[in-house]
C-alpha cells in the first residue's frame, strides 16, 4: 500500500536500436475519498478502482506516432490483462531487459510486480479518436472465474503530423536466451501453500512449510540450478520473485493435489514456455494446481543473503518469504575471513556471531537479550518482570527477576517493541552488517557502500 515506481538502467546497446523515446495498481477508497484497507486478515486485496500513476482512470493525449511505454503492475493481488480495442501491443522487454524478439500481442497479461516494456503505435490513428484501454482478468484467481470489462485509462489522439507506422527490431537482445539445462544441476523443489496454523490469524502461506528464519538453500556464486515451485492452492496464483539473480522459464504443468492436502502427482506432459514467459526474468506466475520449472544463474563475486517470495502482498507478508544464502566458495583456513570467504564456506576463517544488537530499540528476547544486559530495548524492574531471556547479570551478579519473553504487556507498551523468535546468527563474510559485527567482523561493517545520491529530473 505504499509507495511505489520505477527507474530505467540504459545503455549504449539500447540506443543503437533507435526505439520510440519521450504503474497500474488497484485501490479502494472510503466514503471520504481516503483509501481504504480492511482491518481484518485477508488472504488477497482487490481493489474497486484500478490507480495509472495515482490517478483513477485517467487520459493521456497522445501525438500520431508511436510510443513506448513501461508498464508495472503495483497491485497488491490482482492479475491483469491489458486490452486496447483493436490496438496492438509490440513487446520488447521483460523486468530483466530486452526479449530475444519482438512480440506482438493483442492482450498483455501481467502479474503483480511484473514489469513489460511495450511500443504502441498510434499513427494510424484518426484526430480526436479516443482509444480505451482495459483490464479483462477476472477479480479472482479461481481457475474458470468470469471475464471482466474494466476500465483503465483513455488515450486521446491529438491534432499532429502523421509519422509512418512504426514497428522494432525482429530481433533485439539475441544473448537474453534460455539457460541450459544440465543432468548434473542442482535441482530443488518449493512447496507453496496456504497452512491454517498462524496463531493470530489460523491461516498463512508458507514455502515448504518453513518460515523466513529457517535457512536451507544454499548454492554457489557462478552456478546454475533448477528450481522448481509448486502451487498446492486450488485458489491462489503465486507470482515468485527471486532477488539478485535472473532465470529463464522452461515448463509448466498441471497437478492433482492427493488425500493428505501436502502431496501431489503431476498430469499430463509438461508444456513450453509461452509468448509470456520468453526472455530473461525475475518473476514468475505459478497459477492454482500447477508446477513450473526455472532455471536460476547465480552472479559471480556476489555473496550473502537474499530473499525469495511471492509478490501477493498478503502472502509475503504472511510469512510466504525465505530466503537463501550464495556461497562464495573460497577457503584458504589462514584464520583470516579473507574475501570471498563466508561463515558457510569457510568456518574456521569467518566465524558466526550473536545477531542481537543492544540499542535497536528492539528487545531481541529470542536471542538472549533482556532487561539486564540490554535495559535501553528491554524494559524490566529489579525484584520484578524483566523483558527477555537469559541470565539477568547485573554488575556481575545474578538478579533476582523473572524473565518473560515478550509475553508481559510492559514488553510491548510504551512504544517499547520486542521479538519473541530466534533470529539467523550473524555471518561473517555474507556482506551483510549485522549484530554486532563492527566488532566481530569489521569486514561486513566497512564494505558498506555508500548512500546512493539521487537526482530527480521534471
Amino acid at each position: 500500500m505504499g509507495l511505489v515506481g520505477l527507474y530505467f538502467v540504459r545503455d549504449a546497446f539500447e540506443t543503437q536500436l533507435e526505439l520510440p523515446s519521450g504503474n497500474y495498481e488497484d485501490r479502494q477508497f472510503s466514503r471520504d475519498g481516503r483509501l481504504f484497507y480492511p482491518d481484518r486478515w485477508v488472504g488477497s486485496f482487490t481493489g474497486d478502482f484500478i490507480l495509472v500513476n495515482g490517478k483513477v482512470t485517467p487520459y493521456l493525449r497522445v501525438e500520431r506516432q508511436a510510443y513506448r511505454f513501461r508498464i508495472l503492475n503495483g497491485c497488491n493481488s490482482r492479475m491483469l490483462e491489458l486490452e486496447m480495442g483493436k490496438g496492438r501491443f509490440w513487446v520488447i522487454g521483460t523486468e530483466r531487459g530486452f526479449r530475444p524478439m519482438r512480440w506482438r500481442t493483442r492482450r498483455l497479461r501481467l502479474m503483480p510486480a511484473e514489469r513489460a516494456d511495450v511500443i504502441v503505435d498510434f499513427s494510424m490513428r484518426k484526430v480526436a479518436e479516443k482509444i480505451r484501454l482495459s483490464n479483462r482478468f477476472p477479480r479472482t484467481h479461481m481457475p474458470g472465474s468470469q471475464a471482466i470489462d474494466e476500465n483503465v485509462m483513455e488515450f486521446h489522439v491529438i491534432e499532429s503530423p502523421q509519422s509512418f507506422p512504426s514497428r522494432p527490431p525482429l530481433l533485439l537482445d539475441v544473448s537474453m536466451q534460455p539457460f541450459p539445462e544440465h543432468p548434473d544441476m542442482v535441482k530443488r523443489t518449493f512447496i507453496m501453500q496456504e497452512v491454517m496454523e498462524d496463531k493470530c490469524t489460523s491461516r498463512t502461506f508458507l514455502i515448504n512449510e518453513l518460515q523466513w528464519d529457517d535457512l536451507s538453500e544454499f548454492p554457489i556464486t557462478g552456478t546454475r540450478e533448477e528450481w522448481t515451485f509448486v502451487n498446492l492452492d486450488g485458489n491462489h496464483i503465486h507470482p515468485m520473485h527471486v532477488h539478485l539473480v535472473e532465470f529463464s522459464i522452461h515448463r509448466r504443468q498441471l497437478l492433482r493435489v492427493l488425500d493428505d492436502g501436502r502431496s501431489y502427482e503431476l498430469l499430463g506432459e509438461p508444456t513450453n514456455p509461452t509468448n509470456e514467459d520468453r526472455g530473461l526474468k525475475e518473476m514468475v506466475v505459478i497459477f492454482p494446481h500447477e508446477a513450473v520449472t526455472v532455471i536460476v544463474d547465480f552472479p559471480e563475486n556476489t555473496g550473502g543473503r537474499f530473499a525469495y517470495h511471492c509478490h501477493v502482498l498478503e502472502h509475503e507478508d504472511h510469512d510466504m518469504m525465505r530466503q537463501f544464502h550464495l556461497q562464495q566458495p573460497n577457503c584458504n583456513n589462514n584464520s583470516i575471513c579473507d574475501s570471498g570467504e563466508d561463515c558457510y564456506s569457510c568456518p574456521h576463517d569467518c566465524r558466526q556471531s550473536s545477531p542481537r544488537r543492544c540499542g535497536n530499540g528492539l528487545c531481541e528476547a529470542g536471542d538472549g537479550e533482556n532487561c539486564a544486559n540490554c535495559p535501553s530495548d528491554c524494559p524490566g524492574f529489579p525484584g520484578g518482570v524483566c523483558c527477555g531471556f537469559g541470565p539477568t547479570i547485573i554488575l556481575g551478579y545474578e538478579a533476582e527477576m523473572t524473565t518473560v519473553g515478550c509475553s508481559h504487556p510492559i514488553c510491548t507498551s510504551s512504544g517499547a517493541y520486542c521479538r519473541q523468535m530466534s533470529q539467523l546468527p550473524a555471518c561473517c563474510g555474507d556482506t551483510l552488517c549485522t549484530g554486532e559485527e563492527e566488532i566481530t567482523c569489521p569486514k561486513d561493517c566497512a564494505d558498506i557502500p555508500p548512500e546512493p545520491v539521487w537526482t530527480i529530473f521534471p
